[in-house]
């Protein structure tokens, strides 16, 4: 976005805003913390900022908001955690080997490369076909069955469908994260499934250069958020844009943190990239998701 003028000092900033509204922030739990960035992303993200004019104004006006101040945070919230932290806890939740669903065979369709979905949905339907006929009533099952007879003409191409041998994740979007999605042969002994297990997990670390698992959220970390100034420096973001001004690091380090915490070098190295970071997809994910699997006590009602 390109900016008409810049701020040059911190007197010419708008009157709501004041650092020592800030303070309640140092306290905020880890379900405090994701409604508050949950709710400035959406600000941040919005093609029409005059949409948002009266939650803003309310967000402006608490700097720490909850859901009950007003319908939008409540709806906006609700539907971010439907769309996203579900598949964090789900995953969480799982052992490190788990029994792969057919929910898990037939939800990769909306995940798979665009060039992969010209051949899908005649494998989904003759997966459909073979289920039914094996769940009629009419099926005597018997040994010697053929799962796949292509004696009546059925041809799926084979040479265009080599990929359907390699892993999933090779021709899923990464957004599936079908990385990890394995099929446990449990006729070998657990000894045996664990030592295998080990070394496709080193194999698979290696080739996705993975190897390290993303670490929990921490006490600490919602300290580091308070102190170097992530929710008004969000706040004073989301009023440029509004009001196509831009606030340079000088004055936003001003503005922001207390005395001795750092100046504009802070902001570029330290604020700035850290803000970016909790406001991806991936750390509001995870932060929501250790949310939902605290215990009860630890979140509101």
């Amino acid at each position: 976005m390109n900016h008409d003028k810049k701020i040059k000092h911190i007197s010419e900033l708008p009157k709501w805003f004041d650092l020592n509204n800030y303070t309640k922030v140092r306290t905020l739990s880890m379900y405090d913390w994701h409604v508050q960035l949950v709710f400035r992303k959406h600000c941040l993200d919005c093609p029409n900022m005059s949409a948002l004019a009266e939650p803003i104004a309310i967000m402006r006006e608490k700097t720490v908001i909850k859901l009950a101040d007003h319908h939008h945070f409540n709806l906006w919230y609700g539907i971010s955690c439907m769309m996203n932290i579900q598949k964090f806890v789900t995953t969480q939740e799982n052992n490190a080997i788990s029994s792969l669903t057919m929910r898990n065979f037939f939800n990769i369709e909306k995940f798979l490369l665009l060039e992969r979905k010209t051949y899908q949905p005649e494998l989904a339907d003759h997966v459909i076909d073979i289920m039914q006929f094996f769940s009629s009533p009419s099926h005597t099952p018997t040994s010697g069955t053929k799962f796949l007879d292509t004696s009546d003409g059925l041809n799926f191409n084979t040479s265009k469908q080599e990929w359907m041998n390699e892993p999933i994740y090779k021709s899923a979007l990464p957004e599936l994260k079908a990385e990890g999605l394995i099929n446990v042969n449990l006729d070998y002994s657990d000894d045996i499934l664990i030592e295998q297990f080990k070394k496709w997990l080193s194999a698979i670390r290696v080739e996705l250069d993975t190897r390290t698992k993303s670490k929990a959220i921490k006490q600490a970390d919602l300290n580091s958020w308070a102190l170097y100034g992530v929710l008004p420096y969000l706040d004073l973001k989301i009023w440029e844009r509004e009001t196509n001004l831009s606030i340079p690091n000088r004055v936003m380090a001003d503005a922001i943190y207390l005395r001795g915490v750092g100046g504009e070098e802070t902001v570029r190295k330290t604020t700035t990239p850290l803000v970016e970071q909790l406001l991806s997809d991936k750390i509001l994910n995870q932060l929501g998701g250790q949310v939902v699997l605290q215990k009860p006590e630890q979140n509101p009602a």
